[in-house]
C-alpha cells in the first residue's frame, strides 16, 4: 500500500508505501503518521512514525539531532552515523530503552529539508529485533517528500 500524506503545512506532503493489514494512525500527537503492526498502545507493537517539527525558525540537522535527542526517554545510544533517507542526508541513530518494563529498541532518521526537522522512527520490542528490523527499515527507506 503506498499512502501519500497530505499536511496541514504546505510543503511538507510525503510518501510512504508498506504492506497491507498493517494500522495506520493519523495526527498522533508529534508526529504525521504511525503504522503499527498492532496496537499502537502496546509496547510490544512494532511502530514506524513519521513526523515534521512545523514550529520555530529553520533548522539544521545539527539542531534538529540535538533537539530530538534531548527529547528522547532515555535509554542508551548504541550505534550512530550519516545514512541518506528520502535523498537527504540524515542522522541515524540506534538506542536500547526500557517502556513499561520492556525493552525496546528505536531506530531513528533525522533530516532538514527546507528547514524543516524530520524524524522517522522505528521502534520494536528488542526480543523481536533481528527478525522484524529488515522489513521495517525497507518500509522506511520507501519515504518519499513530494
Amino acid at each position: 500500500m503506498r499512502l501519500r500524506r497530505g499536511s496541514p503545512t504546505k510543503g511538507l506532503e510525503f510518501s510512504l508505501e508498506f504492506p497491507e493489514g498493517l494500522n495506520v494512525y493519523r495526527d498522533v500527537p508529534g508526529v504525521d503518521l504511525v503504522v503499527s503492526a498492532g496496537p499502537m498502545e502496546d509496547p510490544g507493537a512494532t511502530l514506524i512514525s513519521v513526523g515534521a517539527v512545523r514550529s520555530g525558525e529553520p533548522v539544521t540537522r545539527e539542531e534538529h539531532v540535538a533537539r530530538v535527542r534531548s527529547g528522547s526517554s532515555g535509554g542508551h545510544l548504541v550505534d550512530e552515523g550519516p545514512i541518506p533517507l528520502a535523498g537527504f542526508e540524515s542522522w541515524w541513530t540506534l538506542d536500547a530503552v526500557v517502556l513499561d518494563g520492556r525493552s525496546v529498541v528505536p531506530d531513528r532518521w533525522m533530516l532538514v529539508r527546507d528547514g524543516v526537522g524530520w524524524t522517522a522512527t522505528v521502534q520494536m520490542p528488542w526480543i523481536d529485533m533481528h527478525r522484524l528490523r529488515p522489513g521495517a527499515i525497507n518500509i522506511v527507506s520507501t519515504l518519499q517528500f513530494r
